[in-house]
């Protein structure tokens, strides 16, 4: 996926390079920003939830 971002070239003509199909790495871009998303989500959550227990306790 770092050469996707890091490239000018389409998806197609990498995953063309790579001997791979374009739907792939399609797949593949989805879920890792699926899953920095989801990431980012639980840390701001993580940081809520502490800033309310302190709130709480004092």
């Amino acid at each position: 996926m770092a050469l996707l971002a890091s490239s000018d070239r389409s998806l197609a003509q990498i995953a063309w390079e790579l001997g791979g199909q374009p739907s792939v790495l399609r797949k593949w871009r989805r879920r890792l920003t699926i899953d920095a998303y989801q990431a980012s989500r639980s840390t701001r959550l993580k940081r809520e939830l502490a800033r309310v227990q302190m709130e709480r306790d004092g």
